[in-house]
């Protein structure tokens, strides 16, 4: 059973002028394509007026709060996570380029050196062997399923693995 019922899109634009927001033209095309919980109940804080909404049991938003005033937050917030993320991919790429770098020159005399739990830190050796676990029976179930896998796993699919066992098998 549904906590929320069904709404259609007047009656959410009902709903927030019940409650004090003042909506506008812009209103039914933004909430069709965003959804009310999206933009409202996720930036409505800022505009609720708390004791109106304790008193009333439900959201009593602040005098002059308008729809594009909450839409301008949750525009704000979707373009600063944008931007966020754009930098943090970057980042994040150039961080793993590294720290494949730096482990495979390591490692470099060790055939499938991440296939070795003890190359990792040993206060994560159960979370690594898991992982190394998942990752072996994950190529091992069905390699050629679609999506197929990127071109530096296709490499591992068409060579030998280390079964979590300790005995090898071909792919």
């Amino acid at each position: 059973m549904m906590d929320k019922p069904f709404r259609t899109i007047e009656e959410q634009i009902a709903i927030l002028n019940s409650r004090g927001v003042a909506t506008d033209k812009s209103t039914p095309e933004v909430l069709a394509r965003e959804g009310y919980y999206s933009v409202v109940n996720g930036y409505k804080d800022l505009y609720l007026d708390p004791a109106a909404t304790k008193t009333a049991g439900e959201d009593v938003f602040r005098k002059g709060t308008t729809f594009q005033d909450i839409c301008r937050l949750f525009r704000f917030d979707r373009a600063l996570r944008q931007t966020f993320f754009r930098y943090f991919a970057i980042a994040e790429a150039a961080l793993k380029s590294l720290c494949a770098y730096h482990f495979a020159e390591a490692h470099q005399d060790e055939p499938e050196p991440y296939l070795n739990a003890t190359n990792y830190d040993e206060c994560q050796r159960t979370y690594v062997d898991w992982l190394i676990s998942d990752f072996e029976s994950a190529l091992a179930r069905n390699p050629r399923k679609k999506p197929q896998p990127k071109a530096y796993l296709e490499h591992y699919l068409k060579t030998t693995m280390r079964c979590p066992s300790g005995y090898c098998c071909a792919i």
